[in-house]
């Protein structure tokens, strides 16, 4: 089975990709703008503030559409929640829309993606 079944079929990779880049903007604006900072083009705190706020903003973003679009294409189930409504551990609900987990409520599972050789 291919990683990102569930995510891939129902075309929410790019959450998961808005989450990795998040990280790489923290890490690449904070040591951007301690470089330009020493240079003396601008402050480098400014830089760092901007860095960082803008990783959080991405973090933020693809934490709300994780929790609330990635729906049962059956039932209208919201997957990354239990079936009581409460909302399941954010690597509880990576590891069940990668390995394309059946839906609580239907039983419904993304079909296999086969790769092509």
């Amino acid at each position: 089975m291919n990683s990102m079944n569930a995510f891939i079929f129902l075309r929410k990779h790019w959450i998961v990709t808005l989450g990795k880049l998040s990280v790489i903007v923290l890490v690449g604006g904070i040591l951007f703008s301690i470089t330009v900072g020493y240079l003396n083009l601008f402050e480098a705190s400014l830089g760092v503030a901007i860095a960082i706020s803008l990783s959080v903003t991405m973090e933020f973003i693809s934490w709300w559409f994780l929790y609330h679009t990635i729906r049962c294409p059956i039932c209208g189930h919201n997957l990354s929640r239990f079936k009581n409504g409460n909302k399941m551990a954010i690597h509880h609900v990576y590891s069940a829309l990668t390995k394309g987990s059946a839906c609580r409520c239907c039983g419904w599972q993304p079909p296999e993606i086969k790769k092509e050789s």
